[in-house]
């Protein structure tokens, strides 16, 4: 009898997951509310064509839940505790991962790939960065405020939300919701959001198989500062 392979075979992030189970469901809830409360209107106001600008009653309670949020991780500080399983570590396990996790890793990196570079995308991407640069001058102050940036987006949507999610509703509904939240939380036109989507399911995935976010807040960082580099060029 063969044994199926896991889908999920190649994931080393059982601490993160032991973790999350000590919150309770009270906790769990407003820790998603926290990060995904906006996104999550966004993605309905999407689907069903409607305004979704939030509301000032909306953007209270998003407000609150996000102090919530803080006091919730600060009060379980083993969330954060830094653990990293680097390659070769890991790499036997990707190896022998479910073949339709690769595709599907390969074919969203060929997305992402592809998007950043499309005119829209690639437009909207050089705004963002030209607005960091300003009148072709590197504020160092500006580009600390970009990496706080990328901090926050990824212990709010690869730590807190895919986790909180993935405690409630699995690991595949947690995969593919924090990396749509995070799509729909940068405020752009549909290419761009698939790009940041694609760009969020990556994060993910490094997440996931190293245990610890600090691979995906580089990553993150070296993009950003990548087209932050580009803008430059080509001013």
């Amino acid at each position: 009898m063969v044994e199926k392979i896991n889908f999920w075979s190649w994931a080393d992030d059982d601490r993160i997951r032991n973790e999350f189970e000590k919150l309770n469901l009270i906790e769990i809830l407003i820790l998603i509310f926290g990060v995904a409360l906006v996104p999550f209107l966004e993605v309905i106001g999407f689907v069903f064509g409607f305004d979704h600008d939030p509301s000032s009653m909306v953007l209270g309670l998003e407000k609150f839940f996000w102090w919530a949020t803080f006091f919730i991780v600060i009060v379980h500080t083993g969330i954060f505790r830094i653990e990293i399983h680097w390659p070769p570590s890991w790499q036997k396990k990707f190896s022998e991962a479910d073949f339709r996790m690769l595709l599907i890793l390969f074919f969203v990196t060929g997305i992402y790939v592809v998007l950043v570079f499309w005119p829209g995308v690639a437009n909207i991407l050089f705004v963002k960065m030209n607005l960091i640069v300003g009148d072709k001058k590197i504020y160092f102050l500006k580009i600390w405020i970009g990496f706080l940036s990328v901090l926050e987006q990824e212990l709010e949507f690869r730590l807190i939300l895919y986790y909180s999610l993935n405690r409630i509703f699995g690991r595949h509904a947690a995969f593919f919701g924090s990396s749509l939240f995070f799509g729909f939380w940068h405020e752009a036109d549909l290419f761009y959001r698939m790009a940041t989507f694609s760009g969020g399911a990556i994060f993910s995935t490094i997440t996931i198989a190293t245990g610890s976010v600090i691979p995906a807040i580089i990553l993150h960082s070296a993009i950003n500062f990548s087209a932050l580099l580009l803008a430059i060029a080509l001013q």
